[in-house]
């Protein structure tokens, strides 16, 4: 094959194997000295053709029929141009969709026998079609922008079974699922990509160590992450039950899946991700059990992004107006971790600045209306603190405290 054609090619192998093979076999009979040529040629361009808007301008089961240009099955709304349309994403005719329509309308006439009384068709009848067919594919599929460019097409449309079914093909390259799951919204999409698997807690990157200093790692981000904080933000205003329920198994099946060693993945990306989820989650799916996720997110290293944004967790909590989940969330915030330091045998799980900024911003908010259950469970902190460290709260500790409101 030319170079070109190895282009269109590979592009089609991102769509599927299947259709690649056709392209193959047409590209190498269309340079055959054989009296089918034409016959062969144009039954696998109209199954090429037809196979595309199959994913490209897809259709609903209770929406078909049978095209009458290419005996396909096509959405009842819109004939075969206007399926070309929906294909490229346009509303209005140009000439590439000339030429495709005009080029694809001819498939059937040449794919069929004409009369088996009659003579065979010219062995280059249908030369002029396949060439124009290939120009159609090379905008098409025939370079990595073509590829975004189809992409950008998918993302706009409800999801079907030939979608779903295409895009692990489509998005191998790390760089195009990255992108798909940066620009996918509709909430449409979630129950089918949870459903194949793309939320499952294995496919949460593990962290990389580094060669040249063991012991330093690196946080890969998780493509599909922005897509569901971008259904679950939405998903606050809309507050749809089968949206808000299938959040929360996805959080919590990220959250709980273990290694083949028991351990956890622990990506503080993927977890700060999680954390925005829950604060998102709409009244009534917000539950102690993922206040204690959070915990265990931040617990694993008071260097991650969830301090900084702590106090939105706080503001989601009040909303619920649930004296438990006040107190939970509370007893979180000044959760602490024992160390062997001789003068300060306990630390915050937060930094210091993100610990003080909580207090400062929400004092108010969780005294008020909350201060019994409040006050009794700082009191208890105090306590415990003290029995570790004899003199904390003491003359030199108290200044700090208040110059930290």
């Amino acid at each position: 094959m030319t170079e070109r054609e190895n282009q269109i090619h590979r592009g089609l192998k991102s769509i599927g194997a299947e259709i690649a093979v056709f392209f193959q076999d047409a590209v190498a009979i269309s340079k055959l000295d054989i009296e089918t040529k034409p016959y062969l040629l144009s039954h696998l361009s109209r199954e090429i053709e037809s196979g595309l808007r199959d994913i490209l301008a897809p259709s609903t089961s209770e929406e078909n029929k049978i095209c009458e240009a290419c005996s396909r099955p096509i959405n009842q709304k819109q004939g075969h141009k206007e399926s070309i349309l929906n294909s490229l994403g346009i509303k209005e005719e140009n000439e590439l969709v000339k030429k495709w329509h005009s080029t694809a309308k001819e498939f059937p006439k040449y794919a069929h026998r004409h009369g088996v009384w009659k003579n065979p068709r010219e062995k280059i009848a249908f030369d002029h079609y396949w060439n124009n067919f290939v120009d159609v594919l090379e905008y098409l599929v025939g370079n990595y922008y073509a590829i975004a460019d189809r992409l950008d097409s998918i993302i706009e449309k409800e999801p079907t079974r030939e979608i779903i079914a295409t895009l692990p093909n489509l998005l191998k390259q790390e760089s195009r699922f990255v992108y798909f799951f940066s620009y996918l919204k509709s909430a449409k999409w979630l129950k089918h990509l949870y459903n194949v698997g793309y939320f499952d807690g294995a496919s949460n990157p593990e962290p990389i160590e580094s060669k040249e200093n063991p012991g330093s790692f690196s946080m890969p981000f998780w493509g599909v992450l922005k897509y569901l904080e971008s259904v679950a933000v939405e998903n606050y205003k809309t507050n749809d039950p089968e949206i808000s329920n299938l959040l929360v198994k996805i959080v919590e099946g990220i959250s709980s899946h273990r290694k083949a060693n028991s351990t956890r993945i622990e990506n503080y990306y993927t977890d700060y991700i999680l954390f925005k989820i829950i604060c998102s989650l709409p009244n009534g799916h917000l539950t102690i059990n993922h206040l204690q996720l959070i915990k265990a997110y931040i617990k694993i290293s008071k260097h991650n992004f969830i301090g900084h944004d702590f106090d939105q967790l706080v503001t989601r909590v009040l909303e619920e107006k649930e004296d438990s989940l006040v107190v939970e969330v509370v007893r979180i915030l000044f959760s602490y971790r024992i160390t062997s330091d001789y003068f300060e045998k306990a630390e915050s799980i937060f930094e210091s600045y993100q610990l003080a900024n909580v207090i400062s911003n929400k004092k108010e908010e969780l005294l008020n209306g909350f201060s019994s259950q409040v006050c009794e469970l700082m009191l208890e902190i105090v306590k415990e603190l003290v029995s570790l460290q004899t003199f904390a709260f003491g003359n030199f500790d108290i200044p700090a405290i208040e110059n930290h409101d």
